[in-house]
């Protein structure tokens, strides 16, 4: 296992987090924040997120976490953590961060599905599309989003 010592380099195939969340769920995140950035949206504009991922990420807990582990793996707490408070840092998915009755409340909103094209790229990459219904009748949509 020494064969490719100084001509493989682990390093350049790393990343950083830059939420304290599964990597599955940053698509979304990603998606979700910019909508909410390009649109000025607030929580209380948003009737309804729909967020379309690959299986595994559709597939992660989908109610109020309330563990660290369940909000780290919590698609939907992800979303509606970003869309609440434009960021997700540690003391969103620990202690008070665990009885935010904002962020419950918003979690009731999203939606999380499989989407097939999303799904076909894993686990080559990890993809996400966003679509955010306002309540004055908007449909926002991101696109295609990978993380």
């Amino acid at each position: 296992h020494w064969d490719d010592l100084g001509l493989f380099w682990q390093m350049t195939r790393q990343y950083i987090k830059p939420y304290p969340v599964c990597r599955w769920a940053h698509a979304a995140i990603d998606a979700t924040r910019a909508l909410c950035l390009q649109h000025g949206l607030r929580p209380e504009d948003i009737r309804k997120v729909h967020v379309n991922s690959f299986h595994y990420a559709a597939t992660l807990f989908a109610g109020m976490p309330d563990t660290t582990s369940k909000a780290q793996y919590s698609l939907p707490f992800a979303v509606a953590t970003m869309i609440h408070y434009g960021r997700i840092g540690v003391e969103h998915i620990s202690g008070s961060g665990l009885r935010d009755a904002a962020v419950a409340d918003l979690l009731k909103r999203v939606e999380v599905n499989e989407a097939a094209k999303h799904s076909d790229r894993f686990p080559a990459g990890r993809w996400a599309d966003v679509q955010i219904e306002t309540v004055d009748g908007r449909q926002l949509e991101s696109g295609d989003v990978h993380a």
